[in-house]
């Protein structure tokens, strides 16, 4: 097989398959399987493991559950014993990963890896293991074979492991390094990842769309439309109440994944009830939330026609499941709660065929919004930012108050009317 030398790795030169090669069949491949113990260790046409390697990879998996267990008992919080657990799942891990596997082994690891490190990388030091990790899993046949041309594929390894190993290497500092990665990710004959720069990255990508970090905001008509009604002293009171509403019936819910691009501002906030980042989605892009609008029907109906349905603006979900949802996500339209000394990690979003509205009614004060190299606030409470998140980006809360958003996914311009909902 043809070997590729990639910034100082050595990977099979899976992309050098044709594209009649790459399959992408729609059934779930070995990587998707990584916690499966048994099947790592007694490989169908592979044989036995030896003994040595199968203890790392049973005390890494093991540690690795215990991570699991630990995060799912705090309600999605990393408590320093989820965490130790997690730093010996990589270190086992890692181990097994010094010696020559077969492919589908080799596959199977590498993707534990990539799901070890999406938490660790809290840590920024984490970041160029995060990296090297991805690269791994990126250049096995397996993931090749599973690529994704738009936000519908049922498959998607190759472009995810790709897009975090360029933004893992920019959070590490190692610019040559990402850029490689991304010079690999234009390589793949089939996937949509021809990246045209390193700091726009998203899951799916479409050459030829206008591409600017921060929009004019009162470009949109739905800014306009809720910056007005903040103006007005008595809808802005309508609004503020919505948003004491759902404090105090408790419905913003805690943000949950074990590998979101997030750093509380400490352990105990993040424990602590809905932790420091958390939402009530409104509406999915099909249909509005009844139970959560009763809670901020001011907020909803502003995001609506006079009829109840979403402004034209506002993405769409498809109603025909096997079609690409360009908004890349269930939740088109919520609102966000984030806690003072929170730290929204760098990442880039699904992709480029959306942008990406914040609305601030609440403790904006100290909030800086960094898309690529362009860092911004909101302005104050009752303005909007309109960004593109297809480009890297995070968020600083440097302030002293809860932030509130009103978020809702906004249509591309460039991005013909018929192609979404």
């Amino acid at each position: 097989m043809i070997q590729l030398v990639l910034i100082g790795l050595v990977a099979a030169d899976a992309l050098a398959a044709s594209p009649a090669r790459l399959v992408n069949p729609p059934q779930p491949g070995p990587f998707a399987a990584s916690s499966d113990v048994e099947t790592f260790v007694w490989m169908p046409g592979a044989g036995k493991l030896p003994s040595e390697w199968e203890q790392l990879w049973r005390r890494g998996a093991a540690f690795h559950e215990e991570f699991m267990r630990e995060f799912d008992a705090a309600g999605g919080a990393v408590t320093d014993a989820a965490w130790s657990a997690l730093e010996s799942a990589a270190e086992s891990l890692e181990e097994l990963g010094q010696y020559k596997l077969d492919p589908v082994r080799a596959s199977m690891l590498f993707g534990k890896l990539v799901e070890v490190y999406a938490s660790l990388s809290r840590d920024d030091s984490k970041c160029l293991r995060a990296a090297h990790w991805c690269v791994q899993q990126a250049c096995t046949q397996a993931c090749v074979d599973a690529y994704a041309i738009d936000e519908a594929s049922p498959r998607d390894a190759f472009n995810a492991a790709i897009s975090s190993a360029v933004t893992y290497y920019r959070r590490g500092g190692d610019l040559a390094r990402a850029e490689a990665a991304r010079a690999l990710a234009n390589k793949h004959p089939a996937a949509s990842t021809k990246y045209e720069r390193v700091d726009q990255t998203p899951k799916v990508y479409f050459p030829g769309l206008t591409a600017q970090r921060f929009w004019p905001s009162r470009d949109f008509e739905v800014v306009r439309k809720l910056e007005a009604a903040f103006a007005d002293e008595s809808t802005r009171a309508a609004m503020l109440e919505d948003v004491d509403s759902l404090i105090r019936h408790n419905a913003l819910k805690r943000l949950v994944s074990p590998s979101a691009p997030f750093r509380p501002p400490s352990k105990a906030a993040d424990a602590d009830g809905e932790g420091a980042w958390s939402e009530l989605p409104l509406y999915d892009g099909r249909e509005w939330d009844a139970e959560a609008c009763a809670l901020a029907p001011t907020l909803s109906k502003l995001l609506q026609t006079a009829d109840g349905r979403a402004l034209p603006e506002l993405g769409a979900a498809p109603l025909d499941p096997t079609r690409p949802n360009l908004c890349g996500t269930p939740v088109v339209a919520t609102v966000l709660r984030l806690a003072p000394g929170a730290i929204i990690l760098p990442h880039c979003g699904v992709t480029n065929r959306r942008l990406i509205m914040q609305f601030a009614l609440r403790g904006s004060d100290g909030v800086t919004f960094t898309v690529g190299d362009e860092a911004r606030s909101y302005g104050g409470d009752g303005h909007a930012i309109v960004f593109d998140d297809s480009f890297e980006h995070h968020v600083r809360h440097d302030g002293t108050e809860d932030r509130y958003v009103l978020f809702a996914i906004l249509k591309h311009p460039d991005v013909e009317e018929g192609l979404y909902g």
